[in-house]
Parts: C-alpha cells; sequence; structure tokens
C-alpha cells in the first residue's frame, strides 16, 4: 500500500555530521508512522534542471534542511512545496538581515550594527570608522559573522585592539556587531517552534565560554518558557514566515531578547535533553498543511 503523501528531505552534499545522519533518519521514521514516504536528496543530486523538474513532478512537499537558497527557490519555481520556505531560510541565514527584519516588527533583541560592506582582498585597512560603533555599543562587545552556525563564527572583544585585530582577520566576509547582554553570558534559552506552538525547549549553560551552545561545551536542561518568552518566538516565526525554527533567547535585565533564529535547527541534542521528538512534531505540521 502506497504512502499517502510523498516527501523530499534536501540535505546538503557536504556536511558529513552524525548527528545530522541521525536527525534525517529520524525525520523518516516519523514520516512512515504518519503514512508519509520521505526521500532523502542532496542539493548536488538536484543540479540539472531536469532533476528539479522531476523532482516537483513526483513528490507531494519537499523539506529543505539546508541552506542551498538558490535550490529552493527553483524548487519553488517548479511548484513544490518547500517547509521552510526559501525566502524565510535566506534572512535566517544572515544575521544581519535577520536582525533587520525582526526589528522591523518591532521584536526586542540586543543592539545590533551591521558592519560597513568591504571588497574582497580588502578588508578592513582603515577601522576608524569603528569608533562610532564601539561609542554605541561599549566594551566587550559581541562580533559575528552574518553567516555561521553552533556558535563557532561568533566572537567576544574585550577592547578596541580586540575588535580591530578580529575585523583585520576576516577580511570580506559579513561582520555585525552587537552589544554584549553581561548577565546573560553563557546562557541562552532555545524554544523550538513548529507553527505556533512552542515543543520543546531548553536552558543551555556554558560555564566555560560567553555562547552557550552545547557544540562549543554547553549543557542543557528541559526548560518550561514562560508565555511571554514563547509569545516572542511565536513572533519571530510569523515575521519569518518560518514552518519551524529553533529561536534562541537571551534573558536580560531588560526582558526577553531575540538573539538568533535557526531555519533548520539540529534537535538532536533537543531530543536528548527533552525526549521530546521534534520531527515528529514537523510531520504531523506538514501533514495537517497537506491536507487542509
Amino acid at each position: 500500500m502506497s504512502a499517502r503523501f510523498k516527501g523530499l528531505l534536501v540535505v546538503n552534499a557536504f556536511l558529513n555530521s552524525g548527528k545530522f545522519e541521525i536527525l534525517y533518519e529520524r525525520l523518516g521514521k516519523n514520516a512512515s508512522d504518519k503514512d508519509m514516504e520521505l526521500r532523502l536528496m542532496t542539493n548536488a543530486d538536484l543540479v540539472p534542471e531536469d532533476k528539479v523538474a522531476q523532482a516537483a513532478r513526483e513528490y507531494d512537499f519537499c523539506i529543505f534542511w539546508d541552506k542551498d537558497v538558490r535550490l529552493c527557490r527553483r524548487l519553488e519555481k517548479a511548484n513544490l512545496r518547500t517547509f521552510n520556505n526559501s525566502r524565510a531560510i535566506a534572512v535566517c541565514d544572515n544575521k544581519a538581515d535577520t536582525y533587520e527584519v525582526l526589528s522591523g516588527a518591532g521584536i526586542p533583541q540586543p543592539l545590533t550594527v551591521p558592519l560597513p560592506f568591504t571588497y574582497d582582498n580588502l578588508g578592513y585597512e582603515d577601522v576608524a570608522f569603528f569608533d562610532d560603533i564601539a561609542g554605541v555599543l561599549g566594551y566587550p562587545m559581541v562580533i559575528k559573522e552574518c553567516r555561521g552556525s553552533f556558535g563557532a563564527q561568533v566572537y567576544l572583544a574585550k577592547d578596541p585592539a580586540g575588535a580591530c585585530e578580529l575585523l583585520r582577520e576576516h577580511g570580506s566576509r559579513e561582520l555585525l556587531a552587537q552589544r554584549f547582554i553581561g548577565e546573560a553570558a553563557g546562557r541562552d534559552l532555545r524554544l523550538n517552534m513548529v507553527g505556533d506552538e512552542c515543543v520543546a525547549a531548553m536552558l543551555r549553560v556554558n560555564e566555560k565560554d560567553f555562547r552557550a551552545n552545547i557544540s562549543n561545551g554547553g549543557r542543557g536542561t528541559a526548560y518550561e518558557p514562560s508565555d511571554a518568552e514563547v509569545a516572542l518566538a511565536r513572533s519571530c516565526m510569523h515575521t519569518l514566515g518560518l514552518d519551524f525554527a529553533g529561536v534562541d533567547i537571551l534573558e536580560s535585565a531588560e526582558g526577553p531578547l531575540v538573539c538568533e533564529v535557526n531555519s533548520n535547527p539540529q534537535f538532536v541534542s533537543t531530543y536528548e535533553c527533552t525526549g521530546v521528538d521534534l520531527g515528529e512534531a514537523v510531520m504531523d505540521y506538514i501533514y495537517r498543511e497537506l491536507i487542509s
């Protein structure tokens, strides 16, 4: 007996990690439990246009668990419904764009200043402009690459010399500077959202690093978010047009602040911490959307 719906799970061909493989396997099982079939393909499998057209004919939906936005757009242009959509993925993949869109909707975040554009092979030789940024944000401050995951491209500049060194090291990569929330150092909340619902949440704490990410040595414990925290994460979902996401929130003296929004969260750590299978909630959500 054939499955009611056939779906495509698109992942990155060049990202090889045991936790991601566990995630993909779990999504496949979750789909099967809902009378849905889910086939895994990589972005490298879908390079020729005829493969994209074939996928759009053969599948009812696509879970796009990658950041290859151009491919996602091509699948959408071929009339294949994607979860998440290409616009949401693109905005979440650039932290400066995320800040701009969320701030436009009045969603509270740490004060952020995108750094001026520079060209390849030029970088930031003249960093005099940074005095104005430091005057607004103060020290220490957080400097982030606009693209990056697992906290690996997030740095703490303790003084002007440290900030200038970071700028010169990073050449022409897009960067932003952000006010350091001292009371939240090494601590954040991860709210895993599916649609309007917070399916699972973690409090992440790292006693040895200002970044709370578990991949940087942090540890997670199950957390019951407040109504205000869920409402804040829900506002992010609506503003960015997301179907599912991991919303990272800082507990500041001013109230909860959105730190980042992840359009394709790595949820194995959440399962290990909370026992909640986010993949099951994702497949339930997709099933409801397809029959509605």
